[in-house]
């Protein structure tokens, strides 16, 4: 295992210290979850409004509990007037924050919401998910990715593609 990512379906999910401290005695990265899922666009509204107090506060949390980085899963389509380019910046600055506190620091993209903004699975990277993927360190796809095993395929060639290795896709 390279990377734990202590996960639940709570908005914001802050890894237990002891899993942290036993993950990093083995040199392993440690994750908190921030999700939104049905019924909580106008949260995720506020939080893209209010980006810069979510980067901070997102980023003294991982420093102060002591994980590396939070695997972003926005399972809702995107609300009215915000564009993937929003949540992009939202998440391009947040891995700069964290990177200023942790250089191992690691925000991760759940395979859901596409570029133009709808809740969507690819089951891979390509196209419609690829912009979320140069903004993070990698995108954690969908489940369904086995179900046609091309889409591994385009996976790699959409990460080549951005001189990006095709395992900094989940």
């Amino acid at each position: 295992m390279d990377i734990f990512c202590y996960f639940s379906h709570h908005r914001i999910t802050i890894p237990a210290t002891w899993w942290i401290n036993a993950a990093h005695q083995h040199g392993i990265h440690v994750m908190g979850t921030v999700i939104f899922e049905n019924g909580s666009e106008d949260e995720f509204l506020q939080m893209i409004n209010n980006s810069s107090k979510s980067i901070s506060q997102l980023a003294a949390l991982s420093q102060h509990y002591g994980f590396d980085g939070w695997f972003f899963n926005v399972e809702i389509d995107l609300p009215s007037g915000i564009t993937y380019t929003d949540v992009t910046s939202l998440i391009s600055s947040l891995r700069a924050a964290l990177r200023s506190g942790n250089p191992s620091a690691l925000v991760i993209w759940y395979d859901s919401v596409t570029i133009s903004g709808s809740l969507n699975y690819q089951n891979c990277l390509d196209d419609q998910n690829n912009a979320y993927f140069v903004a993070s360190n990698g995108l954690f796809t969908n489940y369904w990715w086995w179900q046609n095993r091309s889409l591994i395929q385009t996976s790699i060639k959409t990460a080549n593609g951005d001189s990006r290795s095709p395992f900094d896709v989940y």
